[in-house]
């Protein structure tokens, strides 16, 4: 399962987060690739700026996010009733349909501690998705991020963000 960090869990504490993780740079090449896909579904979308944003914009397909701190999704309701969000995680949620992309960013991917827990991800996935990209960070702080997108991997300048 999934670790969860309990403290965002607290709407408070979900608050602070929000505010220490502004929009970035890095945020438009995930937005990019929404705009660009029929359906999205995020999972650890976190207080779902990114899908907030992708609706603004214009997309008018189905995005879903997906997060297991209720005080994230909390602050993600808060900002949209545009997208659908549902409390879950990478290994069991299942919203039964499949999406054009599945996106996993930030540190979410990180929260799977071991080979059981990641493999129980990709499987999940793959019941709902055509095809999915994660960003996987270099230990190095400015170091390049490393997505997979359609099956291969690309590569990101990270300017040396914390998030």
């Amino acid at each position: 399962m999934t670790q969860v960090d309990e403290k965002y869990s607290d709407v408070r504490l979900a608050r602070l987060y929000d505010a220490e993780c502004p929009w970035h740079p890095q945020d438009d090449f995930y937005l990019d690739l929404d705009l660009r896909a029929e359906s999205v579904l995020d999972v650890g979308c976190g207080t779902g700026t990114r899908l907030a944003r992708a609706r603004e914009e214009g997309h008018p397909g189905l995005l879903v996010g997906v997060d297991p701190a209720p005080g994230m999704l909390a602050l993600a309701r808060g900002k949209t009733d545009q997208v659908q969000w549902i409390h879950g995680d990478a290994q069991t949620v299942q919203v039964g349909r499949r999406f054009q992309l599945l996106t996993m960013t930030g540190h979410a991917f990180q929260t799977l501690r071991d080979d059981e827990s990641v493999l129980a991800a990709l499987l999940n996935f793959n019941r709902h998705l055509t095809r999915w990209v994660a960003r996987l960070r270099d230990p190095q702080p400015a170091g390049p991020g490393v997505g997979v997108v359609g099956g291969r991997a690309v590569s990101q300048r990270d300017p040396g963000s914390s998030r």
